[in-house]
């Protein structure tokens, strides 16, 4: 396997390379397409496909076209490859937009590739087990003052009544968001206590174990969880296309065969391998070298 991790602005999903592919005609084969039962792909340049909405933003239009052009470049026949999107059965709960590509050989077609939309999926998980922040930031337009809440735990009290279940309430409340903690600042001014769930448990907290502060702050940029894009290859399953639509059998004799590689897959390009050693050819192959 081989991937990419092409992390984005979940509010900015475009591509600074889209324009160069844009007009590139690909095989699409929708979700709505299977969906109304269209066996077919339909050919269309990937930039109306993202325009009218049927790929779900550049990021993923560009890398569904550039393995297109890698499938191509390695010998693999164009008009033997499709994209297939996901449908609604089959997405993933988290994803927003998925394309396979697929190649059809001699056992049918068969998935290599797969191009996700995991929205902020992958980041969030990653911060609930590590607790480590993984945010990035996008700066304003200009300065805006933000409010926040702090819950102030009194640890004495809450280690004293909770004993080895006093991590999980210190954890919910440095994990909880913006507005939990607002909500439950509200309620425990109107009443003495407040319940949390932690851990699977519930426990009843005092004004005595917790308050709540507010905080104000200035700021010129905002933090948020990048989403990631995620081209993922089946190198093996891509080698054996290579294999497979480049061989040949010669026309007078079927027992004959050989491979047609594209130049694009040879290891070596170019060799320059002289017969004789002396500094006047040694100077010269430097030149051709070059």
């Amino acid at each position: 396997m081989a991937e990419i991790e092409h992390f984005v602005d979940p509010n900015d999903k475009s591509h600074p390379k889209f324009a160069s592919i844009a007009d590139l005609e690909l095989p699409l084969w929708s979700a709505a397409a299977q969906d109304a039962n269209e066996r077919n792909p339909t050919s269309m340049k990937i930039g109306d496909a993202v325009a009218n909405g049927i790929v779900g933003n550049q990021t993923v239009g560009y890398f569904v076209a550039r393995t297109y052009q890698l499938l191509t470049s390695l010998g693999i026949n164009g008009e033997a490859i499709r994209f297939r999107q996901h449908r609604s059965t089959e997405m993933a709960h988290y994803a927003n937009d998925c394309w396979d590509a697929e190649v059809e050989t001699s056992y049918g077609w068969i998935e290599i590739a797969g191009h996700a939309d995991r929205s902020a999926f992958d980041l969030t998980k990653h911060m609930t087990k590590t607790k480590v922040e993984l945010m990035a930031s996008r700066r304003l337009p200009e300065a805006i003052t933000v409010e926040s809440t702090r819950a102030v735990l009194n640890k004495k009290i809450v280690g004293k009544q909770f004993k080895k279940d006093q991590k999980a309430v210190v954890d919910f409340f440095e994990d909880a968001e913006e507005d939990v903690k607002a909500a439950l600042a509200a309620q425990i001014a109107e009443a003495e206590t407040i319940t949390i769930t932690a851990g699977e448990k519930e426990f009843v907290l005092t004004r005595e174990m917790v308050t709540f502060e507010k905080e104000t702050r200035i700021t010129q940029e905002e933090k948020y969880v990048p989403h990631v894009i995620e081209p993922s290859f089946g190198i093996g399953r891509i080698i054996y296309c290579v294999f497979e639509h480049c061989f040949r059998q010669r026309e007078a004799d079927a027992q004959r065969t050989y491979f047609a590689f594209p130049p694009a897959v040879a290891p070596v390009k170019t060799s320059l391998l002289p017969l004789i050693s002396n500094p006047e050819m040694n100077a010269k192959i430097q030149e051709l070298k070059k």
